[in-house]
C-alpha cells in the first residue's frame, strides 16, 4: 500500500497521482524500487508526484517502505505501557516522474501485531502519529487524524493500517 501526492493542485495533480495509483496497481509483486522506477517514467509527462510506498511481509514479520518526496509514514508499536513510534519511512528528496534520486533503497523495520501503520501527505501538520489511540479501530485514527492536524489550506490524506499478525 501507499500514499500518493500529485504535486500542485487540481486535475493536473489529481491526473498524476491516478497515474502512479495506477502503475502499483498494475504490478503488485514488484519490489519497491522497481515499483518507484515504472512509476517515474509513466510519470514523466505529468507534474510527478511525492509517494511513499510500503510492502508488509507478513511471514517475516516486518514492513519494507521507501519514500520520494514529503510523503511521510511511521510505525507505531502497541506496546503494553505506552504506544511509541518505532520507525519511519526514510524519505529521498525528489520528484517521482522527474527528478528519481539515484540507488533507491527501501528501509526495513519489524512489525509486531497490533503495530499501527500511519502515513500522510503534506497537507497535515508533524506530530499525527505521535499518540493515536490504540483502542480505537483504524477508521476513526485516520479520523482524529484528519481533524487534529490538517493544514486546511491543502488537500491532505492520513492513512491508518493495522496489522493484526499472520502466517502469510
Amino acid at each position: 500500500f501507499g500514499v500518493i501526492d500529485g504535486l500542485g493542485h487540481g486535475a493536473r495533480a489529481a491526473a498524476a497521482a491516478d497515474r502512479a495509483a495506477e502503475v502499483v496497481g498494475h504490478h503488485p509483486t514488484e519490489p519497491l524500487q522497481a515499483l518507484f522506477a515504472l512509476c517515474h517514467e509513466a510519470l514523466s509527462r505529468t507534474r510527478g508526484v511525492a509517494m511513499t510506498l510500503v510492502a508488509v511481509q507478513v511471514k517475516q514479520q516486518w514492513v519494507d517502505w521507501l519514500g520520494v518526496g514529503n510523503v511521510n509514514a511511521f510505525l507505531v508499536r502497541a506496546a503494553p505501557a505506552a504506544p511509541h513510534t518505532v520507525g519511519g519511512a526514510m524519505l529521498r528528496g525528489g520528484i517521482v516522474g522527474h527528478v528519481l534520486p539515484p540507488r533507491l533503497r527501501p528501509s526495513r523495520v519489524a512489525i509486531q501485531t497490533g503495530d499501527l501503520l500511519l502515513a500522510s501527505t503534506d497537507g497535515l501538520t508533524a506530530g499525527f502519529a505521535e499518540r493515536p489511540d490504540l483502542s480505537a479501530p483504524a477508521t476513526r485514527i485516520a479520523t482524529d487524524v484528519m481533524s487534529g492536524y490538517a493544514k486546511g489550506a491543502d488537500d491532505g490524506l492520513a492513512l491508518v493500517v493495522r496489522y493484526r499478525g499472520g502466517r502469510g
